[in-house]
């Protein structure tokens, strides 16, 4: 269950927005393949495409047909030495544009296996100009912070992944916590 607070009436709507789609021509020819190949199907909208240290992010939104849910598809690509890079991390959570802030690990554990060990992975969106970034604490502690992109957030631990995730904030240039989730 994830129980969402925050957001001040005035503020909230004044700065509240619907990301808009970039267009795949911006896209890298390789990131559509491999996103296309992982999530099959069309009618994607991609609302992010961004290199992130040496991983490649990106936020995809698509309609999932078994039952119809709409998803927004988070990862963190990395280049594999094959024709098409290979998620490090990646996050499939149903989205919502009414609710100003949300996320989730990854179901059912939020557990990855992959070259950098086990991690545990939750993202989702905060569509309020205001927040710059996003911080996640896990079951064992750790706390996770990244910055959101068009709206979009995927945080990734390298700590105990059994622990899970406890909370996810979203913070103000000030650190002020603006919304959060709790799980």
């Amino acid at each position: 269950m994830v129980r969402t607070y925050g957001g001040g009436i005035y503020e909230q709507f004044t700065n509240l927005f619907i990301p808009k789609a970039i267009s795949e021509e911006h896209i890298p020819k390789e990131l559509r393949q491999a996103v296309a190949a992982r999530l099959g199907g069309a009618n994607r909208k991609w609302y992010a495409a961004a290199p992130e240290g040496d991983s490649f992010f990106s936020a995809v939104d698509y309609v999932q047909d078994d039952p119809p849910v709409r998803l927004l598809h988070l990862a963190l690509w990395q280049d594999s030495g094959d024709s098409l890079p290979c998620p490090v991390a990646e996050v499939a959570v149903p989205v919502r544009f009414d609710e100003p802030f949300g996320g989730a690990p990854q179901a059912p554990d939020g557990v990855c296996a992959g070259d950098r060990g086990q991690v545990s992975q939750a993202g989702g969106w905060a569509w309020d100009r205001r927040v710059t970034s996003v911080v996640g604490f896990t079951g064992s502690g750790d706390k996770v912070q990244g910055k959101p992109v068009n709206g979009c957030w995927l945080l990734v631990s390298k700590g105990d992944p059994v622990a899970g995730w406890r909370e996810f904030r979203a913070l103000d240039r000030r650190g002020r916590v603006l919304y959060g989730c709790e799980v």
